[in-house]
């Protein structure tokens, strides 16, 4: 893992782009389903970027996929800080799916959708992310590329679902 130091205007330089082995064309991001990821949750394990989250804040990320490598995008108050892993050096990426059990209040039909729980290894570190439910198919499908297909793993927890209680709530809002 390399933290990275980005430009004036948060863009990576050139020889960190090099580093991870290039970026990848446009035509190449088509066939390989899109640039990265959308933002997830950022919840730890970079010391070096934990101490300077504040408590309680929410981080965000993104994960982008170089040719050589992922580079980690982290905003954090309001400042852009990147982590990059070479292929190399990634020993794990493993998502672990949690299902929800969700109700439709119109319909009155139940059904199941997943939030997860993402981390990445590399040899000396590792870094934890939340997935939520709407990203979450987007984020498996990005994981399912071909060239990370050796590092990624896949479980779904065999845990009972959770339970959505947003559908109460939103009718009391709905009230309101």
């Amino acid at each position: 893992m390399k933290i990275l130091k980005l430009n004036n205007d948060g863009t990576l330089r050139q020889s960190d782009i090099l580093h991870f082995g290039g970026r990848y064309s446009f035509w190449e991001k088509l066939r390989g389903k899109g640039s990265g990821t959308p933002k997830i949750k950022y919840i730890g394990g970079v010391k070096v970027l934990d101490d300077i989250i504040l408590n309680g804040q929410t981080t965000y990320a993104n994960i982008e996929p170089f040719k050589g490598g992922l580079v980690v995008y982290l905003n954090i108050n309001n400042t852009i800080k990147a982590v990059g892993f070479k292929l190399c050096d990634l020993s794990d990426i493993s998502l672990t799916a949690y299902r929800i059990e969700m109700k439709d209040r119109y319909r009155n039909k139940k059904t199941i959708v997943h939030r997860g729980k993402l981390i990445i290894q590399g040899n000396n570190t590792s870094m934890e992310f939340d997935i939520y439910t709407s990203l979450f198919k987007r984020i498996l499908l990005f994981l399912s590329q071909p060239k990370l297909k050796s590092y990624f793993r896949y479980a779904v927890s065999l845990n009972k679902p959770e339970k959505d209680y947003a559908h109460l709530t939103m009718g009391v809002l709905g009230q309101i």
